[in-house]
């Protein structure tokens, strides 16, 4: 798999070291995703995801994909069991994923 592009952390952690606190964004910046042999790859991705105490979301994400838009939006749950829960939108690709 072959990646380009950047995430941005702004992630703040307080609180005991048994009991943390984390807040914070990983911005996904240009993004670029292709492996050998699969026909899509993904490019100009941009997003945000948010995390908090026990949760990251994706705010906003959106990419190319085959010629088209994809958009993505969920999250997970990360205590005390991990729960996710995510879909995406595509507009005009070429293969729908």
């Amino acid at each position: 798999m072959t990646s380009t592009g950047q995430l941005r952390f702004e992630i703040d952690s307080f609180g005991a070291r048994s009991d943390p606190n984390v807040q914070g964004q990983v911005r996904i910046v240009n993004a670029s995703l292709t492996e050998a042999g699969v026909p899509l790859g993904l490019r100009d991705g941009n997003g945000i995801l948010t995390l908090t105490r026990n949760r990251l979301d994706v705010t906003r994400f959106e990419g190319r994909v085959g010629g088209g838009t994809v958009t993505a939006r969920g999250g997970s749950d990360l205590s005390p069991e991990i729960t996710i829960r995510y879909g995406y939108e595509h507009e005009r690709c070429a293969r729908p994923l």
